[in-house]
């Protein structure tokens, strides 16, 4: 019985969220938004620091980014894998290590991550269906709804700040070469 227990908790640990949207505003739940043909091929390091409620939550993490897809893979302190999540073709899978607790919904994480680094032109198309504007400056991108601010990204040089509702996400960015082996 308790090995059934156990069982149970890492199955319940490595479920997504239920429905698969986020609500970032009053009236407004986003899911991941579509990796489109106009998104350019990336594959980028990241080191990045969540921060929630003041308690800052440390991970480096890969990115892969294509048409279709964008697959993020975070790290736990030692190097290993502490979680995948995967956005293609309108489907999210997520899997983690039992004991790898992210501070914010992993496909929030994803939709953080696009609006960050996906086009203007790809986020334009497809915020403004759900009446989402995206107001771009030097170094600035505001998402607004209903003439609220939702999320600013501030750019600079590879350093770049998040702020979300409720958290900040600090992202710095490499890209990775392509390695001939």
């Amino acid at each position: 019985m308790k090995h059934l227990f156990l069982l149970l908790l890492l199955l319940v640990g490595c479920a997504p969220p239920k429905n698969g949207t986020m609500r970032l505003a009053r009236g407004l739940r986003l899911t991941p938004l579509e990796m489109s043909d106009a998104v350019p091929a990336q594959a980028i390091s990241i080191r990045s620091i969540i921060r929630r409620n003041g308690t800052p939550f440390r991970f480096d993490a890969f990115s892969e980014q294509e048409p279709g897809r964008l697959a993020l893979v975070g790290m736990t302190p030692l190097g290993t894998r502490g979680f995948s999540a995967v956005w293609e073709g309108g489907r999210f899978d997520y899997d983690h290590l039992p004991f790898y607790k992210l501070p914010i919904p992993a496909q929030e994480l994803i939709l953080a991550y696009q609006l960050i680094y996906l086009p203007a032109s790809v986020l334009t198309a497809q915020l403004q269906k759900h009446g989402v504007s995206l107001e771009e400056g030097t170094g600035l991108r505001r998402f607004q709804y209903r003439g609220r601010a939702l999320v600013v990204v501030h750019y600079k040089n590879e350093e770049i700040r998040f702020e979300g509702q409720g958290y900040t996400l600090l992202v710095k960015t490499h890209e990775v070469e392509d390695l001939d082996l």
